[in-house]
């Protein structure tokens, strides 16, 4: 009992450790992730635009994210803006998302003979001369890049202007912002007419599933508002309608003789009435029912009907005078 207790309380299970011990994984998954600051890389490409600073740059992420590694007991520096932007020629055509994606870095200090998958980076990247690029398509299908820096912008939003070069800066690809739209364009009209893949125009519509969320979801809730309203405001007229039967219309006597009571009934209680009829029938064709009582009431037994009908607010006035009354008395 006591082994069983103490195994209960550590934060370790034996069969997670054993998996650490082993070295195997603590989950199995079908896709990995791979993190995408995207903001960094949108931000570089309006800074290279005159009206940068002052439209997008209130942020205070204006600043590329590096990443620090440990490798051959040195620390090196990880920008993700440099690794693409001075990417392989070899990969001039291929877009940041797919990047991210099928990219990765290989260090390859030591070795005399280059294996033929990996790929110079292009002239000017500090890690030229001791790292390489290994560029694997077929990681399409199980990398998914996790978009980290905020959420992307709404596609109808405030700022078309940023979405669109957003989803050029992802989608499209460049080395500098320059080549993104030309110097009289707008990056709307450099948007519209970009043609993406199919693949790429899937991810688009997919990334604005969330805003197409949050507004279906506020459109419940106005909608539920709305309702509560109404039925409040359904109720207070209900309320201040309320008066005693003497201030309201008598109705015609025609149509009250013509409401028989089986309308008051429910549709189980006529189903009874109804088999009490046909038994009263047979017993009547069987002789079974000479000398007692002809037919059956209409009206159940024992029912209490009031001297007069108020209304809820009648019966409550009427209430609080017999109340008044009985305390005067005393």
């Amino acid at each position: 009992k006591m082994a069983n207790s103490l195994a209960g309380k550590v934060e370790i299970g034996g069969p997670m450790a054993a998996m650490y011990l082993l070295g195997n994984p603590d989950h199995y998954s079908s896709h990995s992730f791979v993190s995408l600051y995207w903001r960094s890389f949108v931000l570089y490409v309006m800074r290279e635009w005159s009206d940068s600073e002052e439209t997008h740059n209130d942020q205070g992420e204006d600043e590329d994210t590096v990443m620090l590694e440990r490798g051959y007991g040195r620390i090196l520096s990880k920008s993700s803006v440099d690794d693409y932007v001075m990417r392989p020629v070899e990969l001039s055509g291929v877009c940041l998302y797919d990047w991210t994606q099928c990219s990765s870095r290989r260090s390859v200090k030591g070795l005399k003979k280059y294996p033929v998958d990996l790929l110079f980076y292009a002239e000017g990247h500090p890690l030229r001369e001791t790292h390489m690029v290994k560029y694997d398509v077929n990681l399409v299908k199980t990398v998914v890049p996790n978009l980290l820096g905020g959420y992307i912008p709404k596609k109808d939003g405030e700022d078309p202007e940023f979405y669109c070069c957003t989803m050029l800066t992802l989608f499209s690809p460049w080395r500098t912002g320059l080549e993104l739209r030309g110097p009289d364009e707008t990056w709307q009209a450099a948007y519209n007419r970009q043609s993406f893949s199919d693949r790429h125009r899937c991810i688009i519509n997919n990334i604005n599933i969330r805003y197409e969320c949050y507004d279906s979801r506020d459109d419940y809730h106005h909608r539920m508002r709305m309702r509560a309203a109404e039925l409040r405001d359904e109720y207070d007229s209900d309320i201040e309608g309320d008066t005693p039967d003497d201030d309201l219309p008598d109705l015609d006597s025609d149509l009250q003789d013509s409401v028989e009571a089986d309308d008051c009934r429910g549709v189980w209680s006529r189903g009874k009435m109804d088999q009490m009829k046909e038994v009263e029938t047979v017993l009547h064709s069987a002789g079974w029912s000479e000398g007692a009582s002809q037919g059956l009431s209409d009206s159940p037994p024992n029912t209490f009907t009031p001297e007069r009908s108020l209304s809820a607010k009648g019966w409550k006035d009427l209430l609080s005078e017999h109340k008044k009354k009985v305390i005067d008395s005393r």
